[in-house]
């Protein structure tokens, strides 16, 4: 069933998903599996006996998602938002738009079928994560130009949280945590960065990181500045 929602705009030869399930088995007894799951899904779905499905289509040589009666997915919500924004940068985000990409960031709670390791699931995994970083990378550029710093630094904390090394996301974390009035933890972040990217990738800061640094140890960042993040970010795939 998460195959074909995640999937859902796709049309599935019958033999391909009978072998990419149970392709250990010779073709007849993949095939017979595949069978006996349809027929289990469609139980489980509310099917009358020995009817299709109103939330699948199955044919002889192809089955998919019903694309006018499907259940509700938390996937396809996720990437419809996604796509909504699509190439829009956070200064030109409509207040609807950016409402989405909220609720969308707030629908990923975990990654895609935590525990599962098959080849399609790990590729989706990916995909989908790839998305939400992109989407939490744009959503804390918008919550910094709308003032909404306690936000956008929880944005950033969750994009840290995959990717620890992100230099330009602590400095994000930095300047969020000096414009909302608390100079300690944004040098302590500066810490965090330093640690992060020698652990990570044995590498030192950048230049213009220091230089924050060195700005907001001096209480000298000029916040009124447009975050250079904020010009450069783009929502792509």
């Amino acid at each position: 069933m998460s195959f074909l929602l995640i999937r859902r705009n796709q049309h599935h030869s019958r033999e391909a998903v009978a072998a990419l399930f149970w392709g250990d088995q010779t073709t007849e007894r993949s095939k017979k599996y595949l069978r006996q799951s349809l027929w289990h899904l469609q139980a489980a779905l509310g099917s009358p006996p020995n009817g299709q499905s109103n939330h699948l289509q199955i044919e002889h040589d192809w089955l998919r998602m019903n694309p006018s009666d499907r259940p509700w997915c938390d996937v396809e919500e996720f990437e419809k938002a996604f796509n909504s924004a699509q190439g829009v940068p956070p200064t030109q985000l409509s207040e609807a738009q950016a409402r989405q990409l909220k609720d969308a960031a707030a629908l990923y709670r975990d990654d895609l079928l935590t525990g599962w390791y098959q080849d399609w699931v790990l590729f989706e995994r990916e995909r989908l994560q790839n998305e939400y970083l992109l989407l939490l990378d744009k959503l804390v550029a918008y919550s910094e130009l709308h003032h909404e710093y306690e936000q956008s630094q929880k944005y950033a904390g969750n994009i840290l949280r995959y990717d620890p090394a992100r230099e330009r996301t602590h400095r994000q974390l930095m300047r969020l945590y000096y414009l909302s009035g608390d100079r300690t933890a944004a040098l302590r972040q500066y810490e965090r960065c330093v640690n992060a990217l020698r652990r990570e990738l044995g590498v030192r800061p950048e230049r213009r990181t220091v230089d924050l640094h060195e700005q907001i140890k001096a209480d000298q960042f000029e916040p009124a500045k447009t975050p250079d993040e904020a010009k450069s970010v783009r929502f792509r795939v």
